[in-house]
């Protein structure tokens, strides 16, 4: 609309001065290849921009994709120093469990030892005062109240 109305000024020739060159020639024309000249250059600011920032992305993704190997690996050499060290804490509780089992066993037959030897102690001092007991009582032969 702007540029319907005001037709006849921005065909009209006109010189203008860009401090470094004069140009002279319509106004409307001259103003218009400024303009693409100034969409050409926000247009390559803006490709460069996105250029810079698509390189930039794809340099932090390698850094990150290397730092998440790194992580993995530490995490793997941590899980095995884990499993090794567990596998380790395993065998010295089933040597301790072996152990104790063995001692128990021991102890359990010390114990019965103990007990037999005890329990043939008494049944021969039990056997002994029952041979005294009947040396008694045939010394004193049948008793006489009966």
């Amino acid at each position: 609309m702007f540029a319907i109305a005001n037709w006849s000024l921005l065909t009209a020739s006109a010189s203008l001065n860009f401090l470094l060159f004069n140009v002279q020639g319509p106004l409307g024309l001259i103003l218009f290849v400024a303009l693409l000249g100034f969409a050409a250059l926000f247009a390559v600011y803006a490709l460069s921009l996105r250029g810079r920032s698509l390189l930039e992305t794809r340099r932090q993704l390698r850094e990150l994709e290397a730092q998440r190997q790194l992580a993995d690996s530490a995490e793997a050499s941590r899980l095995a120093a884990l499993s090794e060290q567990v596998g380790r804490e395993f065998a010295s509780v089933r040597a301790e469990i072996a152990q104790t089992r063995a001692d128990a066993k021991q102890r359990t037959e010390e114990s019965e030892q103990r007990i037999i030897r005890h329990l043939d102690e008494v049944s021969n001092a039990l056997f002994a005062n029952i041979g005294q007991l009947d040396d008694k009582v045939s010394r004193n032969g049948p008793m006489a109240g009966r």
